[in-house]
């Protein structure tokens, strides 16, 4: 009986553990395609991209990779903002002279909102349009 209970209580801690994972949110993809027809205002660029990442909701940890061709880019950044619309830059990236731009920032309690509703987007930026050459609304994606 001794055996049993000392079992009993050994097994239950980690019992309990294994219960507790069904607590914690799932990790999140975060998707969207580039394009000059997404940017405020829309240009006809040939050039396109692809943000693919996930986020933890946990950690708040946004990783992503950012994968583009036809354009040489001197700036790119995550903004706030909905689609339609031009907001400020939340998260400038360090690089861009190399496709794929790899990435991880850990989001704000602001940010993560914007995330989850919609308003945050990413978009890469060339001298032949300085305010942006191509653009996609960052989205959580079953």
């Amino acid at each position: 009986m001794k055996k049993f209970t000392l079992l009993f209580l050994f097994l239950l801690p980690l019992i309990a553990l294994k219960c507790d994972d069904h607590d914690l949110p799932a990790i999140q993809k975060v998707e969207t395609t580039l394009s000059g027809a997404n940017e405020v205002p829309a240009n006809n660029t040939q050039a396109s991209g692809k943000f693919s990442g996930t986020f933890d909701p946990t950690t708040k940890l946004l990783k992503f990779s950012l994968t583009y061709t036809g354009l040489v880019p001197t700036a790119g950044h995550i903004h706030t903002g909905a689609a339609g619309t031009n907001g400020p830059v939340t998260i400038p990236f360090l690089s861009v002279a190399t496709s794929p731009i790899v990435y991880e920032v850990a989001l704000t309690d602001a940010q993560v909102t914007a995330l989850q509703t919609g308003n945050l987007y990413t978009n890469l930026h060339t001298p032949m349009y300085p305010g942006g050459e191509i653009r996609g609304q960052l989205a959580i994606v079953p």
